[in-house]
């Protein structure tokens, strides 16, 4: 039986092909810049990512033929994953983009540091601010700000 380590570029290959189709379809100015561009510049990117990563990963797989494992780390990394997206849907609107995001980088990056989480975590925190104004000043795309701050 393949690893699950094919299962992800192979989703991420449907969600991409499916976004960039969506965007040349029903938006239909993906050619031209308007509302269809960057969702079909998206989709497409992330399609071609996701393929090289599962030639790749294939290729692994049919070369090494590693020896069957129980899949307990990449099915918690997965988990991980999922409880990162609820937990940002169910919280952004009431505590905003920045705060919401910062936790989520924040509670990844720090069980994974030995040393100078604090700096890190100040990092990410500065990282996701400036995220934050990208979108909201330079691009002028609204981010929520929550209802709470």
């Amino acid at each position: 039986m393949p690893p699950l380590s094919l299962l992800l570029p192979l989703l991420f290959l449907i969600l991409g092909s499916g976004m960039a189709l969506y965007a040349w379809i029903v938006l239909g100015d993906a050619g031209s810049y308007g509302a269809g561009f960057m969702p079909a510049a998206i989709g497409c990117l992330i399609t071609l990512l996701s393929a090289l990563e599962l030639v790749r990963e294939t290729r692994r797989w049919l070369v090494l033929r590693p020896q069957p494992e129980s899949g307990g780390r990449e099915l918690f990394s997965l988990a991980v994953v999922i409880a990162a997206v609820v937990f940002y849907i169910a919280f952004v609107d009431v505590l905003g983009f920045v705060v919401t995001s910062s936790l989520i980088v924040v509670a990844l990056l720090v069980p994974f540091l030995g040393k100078r989480r604090l700096m890190a975590s100040l990092a990410a925190i500065a990282a996701v601010a400036g995220i934050y104004y990208l979108f909201s000043a330079i691009l002028l795309v609204p981010l929520p700000s929550g209802s709470l701050f």
